[in-house]
């Protein structure tokens, strides 16, 4: 298994650098939540400290140059190139990633997609942080959970009760009044389905509604007429993306690893997951392109 000395090695050796500039396609970070070092609730690897994120945004902006995710679909479809390009994208509409992730891109003047699921009520808590799942619960189970409940927080919450008011406000869905003083500050927004279901086991009519129906929902909640779609749990099929292509989205992005150049599939593209516990020297490697492996600690 490969630990954070082996990045520190290819940091050090040069490796890591090589790589960055070697390689011709352009990465899209993905994030979840962004809260404060003292934060300690909530799934493993989704909450990132607020000290961590600024300074890899800080390490981005020096290395690379950051561009709107759609300006990121311009290029791909335009054929580009995409050398040394960062597109930062966020998941799930946190209200951690507005009121801290958010301030910084901005103080930075780094742009942003912020993907937001539109059926969920505001002060939300999603179910995968709640305390009861977080320590009763192991990933394989979790896992299966969004297979045999499709990831369906109602369903779910039905046999792993939830505990009211146990989760801080950094963890649960911003409000609209937040998001909405994002947009007007240049938050891009991006579409995250409804409800945060498993797509691929949701049926056609629904499916429908997922998609359209939480497009327009942003709309009238927003004014922002969002072409750019993420997959909850970056799970899909050719079914999926199919009824996403019909519903006019003009990218889609994935949880899938790696760089995009312009052979990669618009509804999609892969992205960088950086999980809460990275490391620098691990982080720096994963934005060049270099691959880790299943199981590997960051």
């Amino acid at each position: 298994m490969l630990t954070s000395a082996f990045y520190a090695v290819l940091r050090s050796t040069g490796v890591t650098a090589v790589a960055r500039r070697a390689r011709n396609g352009g990465a899209i970070l993905c994030y979840h939540n962004v809260v404060e070092p003292t934060a300690t609730q909530g799934a493993p690897g989704l909450h990132l400290d607020v000290v961590r994120f600024r300074e890899q945004m800080e390490w981005i902006k020096r290395h690379y140059t950051v561009i709107p995710l759609p300006e990121f679909g311009r290029r791909l479809r335009a054929r580009r190139s995409l050398k040394n390009v960062v597109a930062v994208t966020c998941d799930d509409g946190y209200h951690g990633t507005f009121a801290l992730a958010w301030p910084i891109l901005r103080e930075l003047g780094l742009p942003a997609t912020v993907f937001v699921p539109t059926g969920l009520a505001s002060d939300h808590g999603f179910w995968w942080d709640t305390p009861s799942v977080v320590a009763r619960t192991t990933p394989a189970e979790r896992d299966r959970w969004l297979s045999e409940f499709g990831g369906d927080g109602t369903k779910i919450g039905q046999i792993m009760p939830r505990s009211p008011g146990t989760l801080p406000q950094s963890h649960r869905l911003a409000s609209w009044s937040r998001i909405i003083q994002a947009v007007r500050d240049g938050c891009d927004l991006g579409v995250h389905s409804s409800t945060h279901r498993n797509l691929t086991l949701v049926p056609d009519d629904d499916l429908q509604r997922e998609l359209e129906g939480s497009r327009d929902i942003l709309v009238e909640r927003t004014g922002c007429e969002a072409r750019t779609f993420s997959y909850p749990y970056g799970r899909f099929d050719s079914r999926v993306r199919a009824a996403v292509k019909r519903a006019g989205f003009e990218m889609a992005v994935t949880l899938d690893f790696g760089l995009n150049d312009w052979l990669t599939d618009l509804l999609a593209l892969r992205r960088i997951n950086v999980p809460s516990g990275i490391g620098p020297a691990a982080f720096e490697a994963w934005v060049s392109g270099i691959r880790p492996r299943v199981g590997e600690s960051a």
